[in-house]
């Protein structure tokens, strides 16, 4: 029996099973780190997304505000990659009840509690579907953003209300002609 080409059999096998296993420490280590620090930007950049629709309602400008609703994770070489999972944002209508007290001073400061219900407006929501991270859902509700967190119940307050400017009340009041959207691409919101 021939037992010259034993050793490098053996040898390329385990010079094999090594390059294996380092890929395999990579794909499982390296991986979603690079993919959470892709998806954390991304997210940071929806969030300004958001804050600048919010400021441009505010000063009753009409725009267009552009979501990229996408990820774009970062390319190397040998190492698997996933898609970008789509992303959605949503529309759903919530009723508005104002209660305001009215000062009659002629009746001797006469005071009425009076209501106004407006049941036309809209809540945005953006709901961002990510692979390493938790998804995260915007909302914006009344010139607030929320941010909801690791699909619980808790919300972050990322901006206040801009409703209650000195001894004003301003309601601002969204309409929209789509009730969802799910891309992993551009989408532009006016």
């Amino acid at each position: 029996m021939n037992r010259r080409g034993v050793s490098t059999i053996v040898g390329f096998i385990l010079i094999l099973m090594i390059g294996t296993i380092i890929f395999s420490v990579l794909q499982t280590k390296l991986v979603p780190e690079l993919l959470k620090d892709a998806e954390m930007k991304h997210m940071n950049e929806i969030t300004n997304d958001m804050l600048e629709f919010d400021s441009s309602l505010v000063l009753s400008k009409l725009t267009t505000i552009e979501f990229d609703l996408g990820v774009d994770y970062p390319k190397y070489p040998l190492l698997l990659i996933p898609q970008p999972i789509a992303s959605t944002i949503s529309c759903d209508r919530f009723y508005t009840d104002v209660h305001y007290v009215e000062a009659y001073p002629e009746n001797g400061y006469e005071f009425r509690l009076s209501d106004i219900g407006i049941n036309s407006n809209v809540r945005i929501n953006v709901t961002l579907r990510y692979i390493a991270n938790p998804d995260y859902e915007l909302i914006f509700e009344n010139t607030a953003v929320f941010k909801k967190v690791d699909g619980s119940d808790r919300y972050l307050v990322v901006s206040d209300q801009k409703m209650f400017l000195g001894d004003v009340i301003n309601v601002y009041i969204l309409n929209t002609s789509f009730k969802s959207v799910s891309t992993t691409s551009d989408i532009d919101l006016v």
